[in-house]
């Protein structure tokens, strides 16, 4: 009976955090629309596994950009997105029910991750769909 409890917490907790999730601190000016914005996408691949696409875009005036897609391992809420652009890139995703905490670690925050310049994907990523 213990045994079974442990694999009820366990999976609980791994639960995949399948769904869309919306950063947007923008706003609208005209035609322009200035300020950091983005969207992740996940979804179940395998076992441990999730297939994640990140974007985010800086806004006018120059509208610099950046896009991961890739599988990463998902375990207790988290996981690390990599890139081969930058073997020093690191983006830590702490996901909860209603969105996840996006934190990059870069040597070179101007182009770092592989993103457009000065394009940085940390913020708080609201939950917007399963």
């Amino acid at each position: 009976m213990i045994f079974s409890f442990s694999i009820a917490a366990q999976n609980s907790q791994n639960a995949y955090p399948v769904g869309t999730y919306k950063l947007d601190e923008s706003s609208i000016s005209g035609e322009d629309r200035f300020g950091r914005f983005g969207e992740i996408k996940v979804r179940k691949y395998k076992m441990s596994l999730i297939i994640v696409s990140l974007e985010v875009c800086m806004g006018a005036p120059t509208y610099n950009s950046g896009i991961i897609v890739d599988t990463a391992f998902y375990r207790y809420g988290r996981a690390i997105l990599t890139t081969v652009d930058d073997a020093q890139c690191r983006i830590y995703l702490s996901f909860s029910s209603a969105g996840v905490k996006v934190i990059e670690q870069t040597a070179n925050y101007s182009f770092g991750c592989g993103f457009g310049h000065g394009v940085f994907a940390d913020g708080y990523y609201r939950k917007t769909s399963q």
